[in-house]
């Protein structure tokens, strides 16, 4: 069993509880991401709704006159629900920079900085089902030095993208499914699927099939149970979203009726590039993964997943329906490919 290989790389036992683990490696990772956030304090153009929104929840209130987006409206109407739970939790620390007079550009940081606390707490929570799941004394530690190695994930998880508000159910859906807690990676996966990111059904379809292939999930549970979340949450992002827009609409709905009925989705931009390997920064994580697949289903499933996506979002980022497609929606595969690459790390250790 996996269990067995991984006791056999002999390593030094650990007294840390799934709490502090989860603390640990949230907690670097964030110290990380907010190094990269100092360092590249900067936004550009994709980040600038959700930015914009964050600004005019926490200075603007309920004056939904003075919001940038009804002069600014983009493409197509985004979200307002990640913004107003991030500029909600920031709210404090925005009063008390503003009571210590600092710069309204601090504003900008701190939001950033709640934000990339909110994945990076999402990141220690799949730590520690990861370690749970595989039974992994050394699963920590790698998962944490990979993605510091790494310059994605850190990057990204201040980033006030669409995908980073995803990332964060995501990978929240991921520690679910490693508890094989079927409710809450359902919960997960529906909301950032219909509220803030709708093409993330491409990664929900593999893992609910997987779940049934492998008996693991009822077909009529995960049929009601998601039909439930669905409306649930539906009923949640049109109230909402239509309070911000001043119109009844559903965000996700649109994007999807421009992407995929209208095929206009170009009207992003359109990159002329595929999504290559050397893109991807993968390689560390590459070497020997392959080897794990052999191991144990749930590692298959996880790399089954990653594959479906990247392949997914490469072939519609190359003249599909959504030529916009960027290295952006692919940062979902990340820490689950890691874990696939720490069981192939110690498989080739023990093929030695």
């Amino acid at each position: 069993s996996l269990s067995l290989a991984l006791s056999a790389l002999h390593y030094p036992p650990t007294t840390m509880t799934a709490s502090v683990s989860s603390l640990v490696a949230g907690g670097t990772v964030w110290l990380s991401a907010l190094l990269m956030l100092v360092v590249c304090p900067y936004t550009k153009v994709e980040e600038s709704f959700n930015l914009q929104a964050m600004h005019d929840i926490l200075y603007h209130s309920s004056n939904i006159s003075k919001y940038d987006h009804h002069e600014f409206p983009g493409v197509v109407p985004r979200t307002f629900t990640g913004p107003l739970s991030v500029a909600t939790l920031s709210s404090p620390l925005i009063k008390l920079a503003s009571i210590m007079d600092l710069p309204k550009a601090w504003s900008q940081l701190i939001v950033r900085a709640v934000l990339g606390a909110l994945a990076c707490h999402a990141f220690g929570r799949f730590v520690t089902a990861a370690n749970r799941a595989l039974a992994g004394q050394g699963l920590t530690w790698w998962l944490v030095a990979v993605t510091l190695s790494q310059f994605h994930l850190p990057f990204y998880m201040t980033r006030p993208l669409p995908n980073t508000f995803a990332l964060i159910l995501v990978l929240h859906a991921f520690a679910a499914w490693l508890r094989r807690d079927h409710r809450w990676l359902i919960v997960y996966m529906v909301f950032a699927t219909v509220v803030i990111r709708f093409e993330l059904i491409v990664l929900l379809g593999p893992i609910m099939l997987g779940e049934l292939v492998y008996g693991k999930l009822s077909f009529f549970f995960m049929l009601w149970f998601g039909t439930a979340a669905g409306i649930f949450f539906l009923a949640l992002t049109v109230p909402v979203d239509s309070y911000f827009w001043s119109r009844w609409l559903w965000p996700e709905g649109e994007v999807l009726y421009f992407n995929v009925v209208l095929n206009k989705s170009h009207n992003y931009g359109v990159s002329n590039e595929s999504v290559k390997p050397t893109r991807l920064l993968f390689a560390v994580c590459c070497c020997w993964f392959f080897t794990a697949v052999l191991v144990v289903v749930i590692v298959l499933l996880l790399l089954l997943s990653v594959a479906v996506v990247v392949l997914l979002i490469n072939s519609l980022g190359t003249g599909g329906c959504q030529r916009h497609a960027l290295w952006g929606a692919l940062v979902f595969g990340c820490a689950p490919l890691f874990v696939c690459s720490y069981c192939g790390v110690v498989c080739f250790s023990l093929s030695l």
